[in-house]
Order: C-alpha cells, then structure tokens, then sequence
C-alpha cells in the first residue's frame, strides 16, 4: 500500500489532470473533425 501511497503522491494534482484531459479531448476533436474547430475555440472561450 505505501507504493501506492507514493504514486499518488507523485502523481500530478487533479488541475493538471482535467488540463490533460480537456487537452485530449480538444485535439481528438480538432483531427476527427477539422470542420469543428471554430466551434470548439468558440466553446473554450
């Protein structure tokens, strides 16, 4: 349990990990549909 502790430790904070995964998330959007990508600048600002 204590390398689990220390992975969670060393693991990066959760604003990291939702930036990742919206980050992801927009470039899987910006290859699949390249017709979208004004929506999805729109969306983020």
């Amino acid at each position: 349990m204590s390398r689990h502790q220390q992975n969670q430790t060393n693991y990066l904070p959760d604003s990291w990990d939702i930036f990742f995964f919206v980050l992801v998330t927009v470039s899987h959007t910006w290859i699949r549909a390249p017709r979208s990508r004004s929506r999805v600048l729109m969306s983020l600002l």
